[in-house]
């Protein structure tokens, strides 16, 4: 009899030591985890100063955030999903991975040994890859294995006299080259270039100026930089915004209601303190157009940008 109450008292102690931890740690995990059924921007994580990326939603399509670039991490497939969770940049995808986690070791003991026991677990990460894996052709002539092999590239051609790299097709250098100049500049029979489209006069037509002006209009831009007089200083109205597009309209009007009924136009995600925007009295999350909208009324800004040295 002593020793069924003695087993007894001892299962009853290992529920509460073992057991209890384990759901404390499920039910926590629980509370923090998963979007919030009412998008409350209060809640939203502080933006960092500079984007490397773009700005985009958070993967519970509340809160703005910096978008995640080629090899980060990001989130919105399987998991849960919490506020201020990034998602990839456009051109990218999310796509899953596991890796082993770090060993957890439990011991069992007993009046007569103690067994350790090694626990892994594999975890379950997400992480931002190139969406295609097609090749391009670049301004440089250079086939890239991907698009975003070209966009690394432009970004390290951002130098000092050096030129940014452009797509030019899809596919490798030397596919599906044609003469003449439908969507590309006017070459000869030589393949030399000897005009390039500048101004469109509707879809599909457009005029061609020869190359000859491009590049003395190119040499005396330069030589004027050079001599530090047409260096000009950029301008700035002071806010951070997103561009709109029909999918993010959508969802803006699931989250927040009342919306304009627009498909184009500029999101103001912030607005910062002691610039024109601020100055202009223009709030955090309004429809910039032609005028602002507030509520059900259209209130017309003007609002002149200041300058910032380059």
């Amino acid at each position: 009899m002593e020793s069924l109450l003695l087993s007894f008292v001892l299962l009853i102690l290992n529920s509460v030591f073992f057991v209890s931890p384990l759901n404390t740690r499920v039910s926590k995990r629980a509370l923090i985890g998963g979007c919030p059924a009412r998008c409350d921007k209060s809640r939203c994580p502080a933006l960092p100063t500079r984007c490397t990326t773009e700005l985009g939603l958070d993967a519970c399509g509340c809160c703005a955030v910096c978008a995640s670039g080629e090899g980060e991490a990001c989130a919105g497939i399987g998991g849960a999903r919490r506020l201020g969770d990034p998602v990839c940049a456009r051109g990218l995808k999310c796509v899953e991975s596991s890796s082993p986690s770090s060993p957890s070791s439990l011991s069992s003991s007993s009046s007569s040994s103690s067994l350790p026991v090694v626990i892994r677990r594999r975890v379950r990460t997400a992480v931002c890859v190139c969406a295609s894996e097609e090749p391009v052709c670049g301004s440089d002539g250079v086939t890239y294995k991907s698009a975003c092999e070209l966009k690394r590239a432009s970004e390290r051609a951002q130098e000092p006299q050096k030129s940014t790299v452009l797509l030019v097709h899809k596919g490798a250098c030397g596919e599906g080259e044609r003469y003449g100049n439908s969507g590309g500049p006017l070459v000869n029979l030589d393949g030399e270039v000897i005009g390039i489209n500048t101004l469109k006069v509707t879809a599909g037509i457009s005029f061609a100026i020869p190359s000859d002006k491009i590049k003395e209009f190119l040499t005396e831009s330069y030589d004027r930089q050079a001599r530090g007089r047409g260096t000009a200083k950029k301008k700035y109205i002071g806010i951070r915004m997103m561009s709109l597009t029909p999918e993010l309209v959508k969802e803006l009007k699931e989250k927040l209601g009342e919306f304009p009924d627009v498909t184009s136009g500029a999101y103001v995600v912030e607005v910062i303190s002691k610039t024109p925007a601020a100055v202009a009295v223009i709030n955090s999350h309004a429809l910039l157009r032609i005028i602002v909208r507030r509520g059900n009324e259209d209130v017309p800004l003007t609002v002149v940008p200041m300058e910032i040295d380059p």
